[in-house]
């Protein structure tokens, strides 16, 4: 076994009777370690009784689950390749991918397997597996013995750069980012840890946690979100790794709450009290990471508004332990660290393994006392008398200084700045408060609401705000 697998199986036996995972199944049901390790057995069977070897490509078209979690570490262990994606990704999207990505499998469930025919790519794809059908004995077989160099976990990045790339997780990447993330995230006693994004709850099992998995769409409204949260609400959930939309439309109903943190997007002035003021009983920070390095930096959340709200900076904090953090000559923030992922899968449908020792987030920002700032995106800024203003730092400066705004976006277009608003305000006001920090002059746009990508559900979706303009 790769040294991740090993992890796993010792985790499961030193916590045997110990409560692994909680998730919602028409009611709330808690499955132990060695129930785990038994579903996970009867994986491994399936696969060996029908040919799914190592180096088998499976896709994964099946909503996120306990089965799931343990159809994929079944297949960690046996060396099976899985890709997990997005399935709010566009079709064009699917096609452009699995011409480098070439799937044996996809893995269906009895609700997604309905679906398929309405993604081309996916129905391409005539080998399907149906994870509600995998059942059987638990016996021990033989495991393979798995490189750790071996590609485990085959992501996409959110394309926020450009096109999608597919990030190759190998076995040694995979034990990269849990000793990261151990090393840098305290932990009382035997946490139970709720998060929003699926794949951190592979951390929490390797750790011998306990993983609660809320099936829960962040871009519901807030109703539907709290309906489904309500029923762990006798769950003694003590930490949560979330985005600032969960926190903003989740009902605080964890009691035992000690730690949450919050990243994937960065907030504004009244979006940060607000989730202060919510889990006000916890310890709250802000968490800066990337596709490729899932933790950078850190900042208590008191710290981001104070700063924020004296000198309108988005603070990112210290960088974790093991992570070195520098700016180039462009603003980039650049990442260096030994869980820093490097395979991608290149056009040639090959393994490609960036040499450079430092990976550029195309995030914008400045290092200060040894602090992280956020400035923005990387190709969203003002250009005015040779000056570069970054929307994201415009923006910050407008709702903190005219806090009636809650929320606005900024874009230039053929030399013209505009702001657009979701209701109606004193124009004016902003106009002189602009004009004196930046110098230039502004034109108005009035929006429902600010778009957003509905794969990051907080990302302002500057392409569209552009065709408005």
């Amino acid at each position: 076994m790769s040294k991740i697998t090993e992890i796993f199986h010792q985790a499961a036996e030193e916590n045997a009777n110990r409560v692994a995972f909680y998730s919602y199944e028409g009611r709330v049901v808690k499955k132990t370690y060695r129930e785990l390790t038994h579903d996970i057995k009867v994986c491994i069977n399936y696969f060996n009784e029908h040919d799914i070897h190592r180096g088998t490509k499976i896709f994964i078209f099946a909503p996120t689950s306990y089965k799931l979690t343990a159809f994929m570490i079944a297949a960690f262990r046996m060396g099976v390749q899985v890709m997990f994606i997005d399935i709010n990704a566009k079709q064009e999207t699917f096609k452009k991918l699995f011409r480098k990505f070439e799937p044996d499998y996809a893995l269906v469930s009895n609700k997604t397997r309905f679906f398929r025919p309405f993604f081309r790519s996916i129905y391409q794809i005539k080998k399907t597996i149906n994870i509600d059908d995998i059942e059987g004995k638990a016996t021990d077989i033989e495991l393979p013995d798995i490189p750790d160099d071996e590609p485990a976990l085959l992501t996409t990045t959110t394309g926020s750069t450009g096109m999608p790339k597919i990030v190759v997780r190998s076995h040694q990447d995979l034990f990269n980012q849990l000793e990261l993330i151990h090393n840098n995230l305290p932990k009382k006693g035997r946490p139970v840890v709720l998060s929003t994004s699926y794949i951190y709850l592979f951390a929490v099992l390797a750790s011998g946690d306990e993983a609660v998995l809320p099936l829960v769409k962040l871009n519901q409204p807030a109703r539907l979100i709290n309906r489904q949260l309500a029923h762990y609400a006798n769950v003694p959930v003590t930490m949560i790794f979330t985005t600032p939309v969960f926190c903003l439309k989740a009902n605080n109903i964890f009691k035992n709450l000690e730690q949450l943190y919050v990243g994937g997007a960065s907030v504004n002035l009244d979006q940060a009290m607000k989730i202060s003021d919510k889990f006000y009983k916890s310890q709250n920070y802000i968490v800066y990471g990337a596709t490729e390095c899932n933790i950078m930096a850190h900042c208590g959340l008191k710290t981001y508004i104070k700063n924020l709200a004296t000198s309108y900076r988005s603070t990112l904090g210290k960088t974790f332990k093991g992570v070195s953090i520098r700016i180039d000559d462009d603003d980039n923030i650049l990442v260096s660290c030994n869980a820093l992922i490097k395979g991608f899968i290149n056009n040639k449908k090959e393994y490609d393994e960036r040499k450079e020792e430092w990976y550029n987030t195309n995030d914008k920002g400045f290092i200060e006392n040894d602090v992280l700032y956020y400035r923005g995106k990387y190709n969203y800024f003002v250009n005015y008398k040779d000056q570069r203003y970054y929307n994201h730092e415009i923006e910050q400066f407008i709702t903190v200084s005219c806090p009636e705004v809650k929320k606005c976006a900024v874009v230039q277009k053929r030399k013209r700045i505009y702001v657009f608003l979701t209701e109606k305000t004193d124009e004016i006001k902003i106009s002189d408060k602009l004009h004196d920090r930046f110098g230039f002059k502004v034109k108005y746009r009035y929006t429902p609401q600010i778009p957003h990508d509905r794969r990051h559900h907080t990302k302002t979706d500057y392409k569209t705000l552009y065709k408005l303009a």
